[in-house]
């Protein structure tokens, strides 16, 4: 009887001690995973020494920094360092602000004479559309 219990008791520890680095081994993984970016992604970023740099560079800004600062443009040019650092040309990040005006700018805006433009590259306006019966089409503006 006493040999028996001494296998059980064994036996019990043995599969203790097998789930307990199981589970240490996985959540060893899993921590890593999610903090890290381990993973098939195309752009791994270590957050944490992204992080580390961003909050040395902040606290250097507002220890030394004379001037005041637009915390929303600083962040905003972030993101655009980011799509810049991919070197792809077409690939642009837009704040807020910015993606309002480029949509805008695509969509035409319409005048009370009778016309839709498009700003072109601040150098002047396209008109894109002259609307039949009002005072454009009838000035002559094509």
């Amino acid at each position: 009887m006493k040999r028996n219990d001494y296998f059980k008791g064994m036996m019990a520890g043995f599969l203790a001690t097998f789930a307990l680095i199981t589970m240490i081994v996985i959540g060893w993984f899993v921590y890593n995973i999610t903090r890290f970016g381990f993973g098939d992604d195309k752009l791994n970023i270590n957050e944490l020494t992204i992080g580390a740099k961003v909050s040395a560079v902040e606290a250097l800004i507002n220890s030394k920094y004379l001037f005041e600062v637009d915390s929303q443009q600083v962040e905003d040019f972030i993101f655009k360092g980011m799509v810049t650092g991919l070197g792809d040309k077409y690939a642009v990040y837009y704040s807020p602000e910015e993606f309002k005006k480029q949509m805008e700018s695509a969509d035409g805006k319409f005048i009370g004479i009778g016309i839709t433009y498009v700003d072109v590259d601040g150098q002047g306006m396209k008109v894109t559309k002259v609307y039949e019966g009002l005072a454009a089409e009838k000035a002559g503006i094509k």
